[in-house]
């Protein structure tokens, strides 16, 4: 037998077994037959009251979600790639990557078509200028 005729014979048994499943049988097939069931969170602690956050900071919420070691990491692999492509130092700090996620958040709630635009006389945003300068924000 050639491989045609093996592969028109293969073909022709698919074709049979298909014909054989009824769609009670398909249906059975696609039921879950497990329920989900969600994982026991615990509800919030003490420490995260909403009575004790009442007095928070856009900060504050920062912290509580990115602690320093992140920013201290992202700072120290900035650094070291600018020195990689640059050869020079690029002198990070932790507290400029932190105004830099800050002025990104508020950027994104702005959207202004250009970035250029936040330092710009007319529209100048003090909150994003003040704290970074245009170029050092471009680096």
């Amino acid at each position: 037998m050639s491989d045609d005729e093996n592969e028109i014979e293969n073909m022709d048994n698919l074709v049979q077994r298909e014909d054989e499943i009824n769609d009670e049988d398909l249906r059975q097939f696609w039921r879950r037959n497990d329920t989900f069931t969600p994982p026991n969170f615990e509800g919030p602690s003490s420490e995260c009251s909403a009575q004790l956050r009442d007095g928070w900071t856009a900060k504050s919420y920062f912290a509580m979600y990115l602690e320093d070691d992140m920013f201290q990491k992202v700072c120290d692999c900035t650094n070291a790639r600018y020195v990689e492509l640059k050869g020079v130092s690029l002198r990070l700090t932790l507290n400029e990557i932190k105004h830099f996620f800050g002025i990104i958040c508020l950027m994104s709630c702005l959207k202004y078509p250009r970035i250029r635009m936040y330092w710009a006389k007319p529209t100048r945003v003090a909150a994003i200028a003040d704290v970074m300068t245009r170029d050092r924000f471009f680096l």
